[in-house]
């Protein structure tokens, strides 16, 4: 599989042998079953969500995502790139959203800046970046710079291709991947931006390329002094369930997982009675892929908890 995106991009390994069944109240319901119970199961999907900028003494912070899924439980939380105790933080019962920190433990004034938070994007209209071939901007990293020079956008076809070209180019300049500078393309809130980030030290305002076209400035990234804004960052890893009326899911998850939810799906739906497709002899050959793609999840998930490499299996 590749680059799925929804559960109606498995039906065509599945209606082969569903002969009759209807794929809106037969397949995409079974689907839907089969890919919740599966997240509720493992937990395998796993997202660090976008940074979010600390407020000096702030104790609650909402979490936000694009998906429609429910956050199942958080499993970490970073201050600048430091994981913090669970005795440091929970979340609210009135809303399963919100992050609290407990008395005591509210980030206070006395952090290392890390997160660049750009103003509002210069401009949201794509064709404005994508005619950008020489682009160039200056980020300072622990108090290096680093100038990115001829930074090709006509290829984007959206502003979060435009984040992943700036990020390689910086990267690349740095000659270090080691230097894990991070940007994103922020479309929450009122105000889209361009948000920056360096785990593993601090970040500084943006400044001027040097040749080319200076993409730094009000008319792009708008992250120069006076503009941008820079603060410590607040990161937080969690666990989604998707709802009961999901269709759609993160095209890596579908990649790495989609066989094991057909697999569920199929096997619950070749053992309806008197369907045209009933088939239990085919539904005990899927429960057996099935229980593989479970065994896989978990295993995964433990190396992951064990800080080891994760297999991918073909």
């Amino acid at each position: 599989m590749s680059q799925l995106s929804s559960y109606t991009g498995l039906y065509p390994q599945m209606i082969p042998e569903l002969n009759g069944a209807d794929p809106t109240t037969d397949i995409l319901p079974a689907l839907k079953r089969a890919g919740r119970e599966f997240c509720l199961r493992t937990e395998s999907w796993v997202e660090w969500l976008d940074p979010i900028k600390i407020t000096d003494w702030q104790q609650d912070y909402d979490l936000t995502h694009i998906y429609t899924a429910n956050i199942q439980r958080v499993l970490k939380v970073e201050i600048n790139g430091n994981e913090q105790s669970v005795r440091n933080w929970g979340m609210t019962e009135e809303d399963e959203t919100r992050l609290r920190f407990r008395s005591g433990a509210v980030p206070q004034d006395n952090l290392t800046d890390q997160l660049l938070w750009c103003a509002a994007i210069g401009s949201s209209t794509i064709g404005d970046w994508t005619a950008i071939t020489d682009g160039s901007v200056t980020a300072s990293l622990d108090g290096s710079t680093h100038e990115a020079t001829d930074l090709d956008f006509s290829g984007a076809s959206d502003f979060d291709d435009v984040a992943l070209i700036l990020q390689t180019g910086i990267r690349t300049e740095a000659e270090d991947n080691g230097l894990i500078v991070r940007v994103i393309y922020n479309s929450s809130g009122t105000a889209v931006r361009f948000v920056m980030w360096y785990p593993g030290g601090t970040i500084s305002y943006l400044t001027a390329g040097t040749e080319g076209t200076d993409i730094s400035g009000a008319s792009y990234l708008n992250g120069l002094t006076g503009a941008g804004t820079i603060a410590p960052c607040l990161r937080v890893q969690v666990v989604f369930r998707p709802h009961r009326s999901a269709d759609d899911l993160p095209d890596w998850f579908l990649d790495r997982y989609g066989d094991t939810i057909v697999a569920a799906a199929m096997m619950r739906l070749l053992v309806q009675p008197k369907k045209q497709w009933t088939n239990p002899a085919l539904a005990g050959e899927y429960h057996t892929e099935y229980a593989r793609g479970i065994a896989r999840a978990e295993s995964e998930k433990q190396r992951q908890r064990q800080g080891r490499p994760t297999c991918v299996y073909v």
